[in-house]
């Protein structure tokens, strides 16, 4: 868009999201913003709340409205990107951990937890034809299919929490995981 137009963006963004619809059978989804979990989190956000009304993410992923029986693997196969066997995968591991996830009490699992589940799938140490689980867990993380929100307790001793991420409530999400 161009500048000092700003006030046209629900415009462009309602005709190319009918651009998208009728060519492409996708539309741009806003992913919802990361939840506030620690107290320090929550207080910073009631600060920002009263200076800044925004409440977008200003985050958008493109999803499918095609009819379910136009989104099988033969018609709509996973992308080959480094290939559909490793990317195959990765959606299987990401869809597993956001299972356990949604599972667990308060959708929140201890990392500790999580790494049990993956040791007994065999996947503790290498997943993805060779490579480390810990960078597999990372990539999750960064491109939002989960969060960790790491807290110390009076002790001094560290939890990490693993919660689902914005991308992985608009991919997966509870119904996703529901029809596993």
């Amino acid at each position: 868009m161009a500048p000092n137009t700003g006030r046209q963006f629900k415009t462009v963004f309602e005709q190319a999201n009918h651009q998208l619809h009728s060519t492409f059978g996708c539309e741009m989804t806003e992913l919802p913003q990361k939840e506030k979990v620690t107290i320090s989190q929550k207080r910073a956000a009631q600060r920002n709340a009263t200076q800044n009304s925004l409440t977008t993410s200003k985050s958008y992923i493109l999803t499918s409205t095609l009819a379910a029986p136009m989104r099988t693997p033969s018609i709509l196969p996973p992308p080959a990107a480094p290939t559909t066997a490793a990317e195959s995968a990765y959606v299987g591991l990401y869809t597993f951990v956001l299972s356990l996830i949604y599972l667990s009490p308060g959708h929140t699992i201890l990392e500790s937890r999580l790494e049990k589940h993956l040791k007994r799938m065999n996947a503790d140490n290498y997943v993805l034809g060779g490579e480390k689980t810990e960078r597999v867990m990372k990539r999750m993380e960064k491109e939002g299919y989960i969060v960790k929100v790491r807290e110390r307790d009076g002790g001094g001793e560290e939890s990490v929490e693993i919660m689902v991420g914005p991308r992985g409530k608009a991919e997966v999400g509870e119904r996703g995981v529901a029809g596993v």
